[in-house]
């Protein structure tokens, strides 16, 4: 929790980030730290995070016709989810998921 607080008040005085991102960046990670205390203990940690990256790609492929936004949106999530996510890769797990609906 502290250390959650301490990135959002970081992100508060980045300039680079614009509002709607700084927003959508803390209630993503808000939203993480909610769904990790609720869940088990026993559930794994990769589990809710594909999860949620399945969640965030379908919400990207469903709503947003514009194909490069679409892929800026995909890149802006690659880079939330971690320094070595790429694009193709969230493709890739998306696509080889069972519940996407294209």
């Amino acid at each position: 929790m502290i250390k959650f607080g301490n990135e959002a008040l970081n992100l508060g005085y980045a300039t680079e980030i614009e509002l709607p991102e700084l927003s959508l960046v803390v209630k993503e990670k808000s939203n993480y730290i909610t769904e990790l205390l609720a869940i088990s203990t026993e559930v794994d940690q990769e589990v809710l995070q594909y999860n949620r990256l399945v969640k965030s790609v379908r919400e990207i492929e469903l709503t947003v016709e514009d194909p490069g936004l679409r892929l800026l949106k995909m890149h802006n999530l690659a880079k939330r989810a971690g320094e070595k996510m790429t694009v193709n890769l969230l493709e890739a797990i998306y696509f080889s998921c069972d519940s996407h609906p294209l």
